[in-house]
């Protein structure tokens, strides 16, 4: 019987042999990294202000001051049932010389907000027309049953005085937070809502 021939193939190792990586990594402080997360925001802040300063779009910044046109909205033809895009963006920033002579005898109530001072302003210059004015300062809150209104830091006497001397009577608007069925439901709550109201107004 022919003796047996040793097999001379290695024997390979069963366990998986360590993977290299295919390419150079790019480490956390590579300036390609860091790049990738600095130019994002700083192209969102450059879009931002081209847009708010009016360079990225064709049309011209908005006005700063609004201009006077001695017609009133009704010689501009502008009191109608359909109004096109077109007109709004035309006479948004236009207002009329006459602040004072009414065309409406109905009753006008103006808001103001606080994120726009520039609606103190006009409040201010037309408040011969305006027969009411409600600034967005306060907000009606409950924590556990509690009630308590916030906003007071909105108040502004000085501007509330000159409406007043006008004729303007300033109703504030207070936004409800907290849950209607704690300051509706029970006369407690409901006596309390009246009381932190009218305390504020007085």
């Amino acid at each position: 019987m022919p003796p047996r021939r040793r097999d001379r193939r290695s024997h390979r190792d069963p366990s998986p042999s360590p993977s290299r990586p295919s390419g150079p990594r790019a480490s956390p402080s590579s300036p390609r990294l860091r790049l990738a997360f600095i130019v994002p925001p700083l192209l969102l802040l450059v879009l931002t202000v081209l847009h708010f300063t009016g360079l990225l779009s064709r049309s011209p910044p908005y006005p700063q001051t609004p201009g006077k046109t001695p017609l009133s909205v009704y010689d501009r033809g502008l009191v109608k049932r359909q109004v096109s895009a077109g007109e709004i963006l035309a006479e948004h920033a236009r207002v009329s010389e006459n602040r004072s002579r009414r065309h409406f005898p109905n009753p006008v109530l103006a808001y103001v907000t606080p994120w726009n001072s520039k609606g103190y302003d006009m409040a201010k210059l037309f408040s011969m027309k305006l027969t009411h004015v409600s600034p967005v300062w306060y907000d009606l809150k409950s924590d556990r049953n509690k009630l308590s209104l916030e906003g007071q830091h909105n108040y502004d006497a000085g501007w509330v005085s000159e409406l007043q001397n006008s004729g303007s009577l300033v109703v504030p608007r207070v936004v409800l937070e907290a849950f209607p069925g704690v300051v509706l439901l029970k006369k407690k709550s409901r006596d309390k809502t009246i009381e932190l109201i009218v305390s504020e107004c007085r």
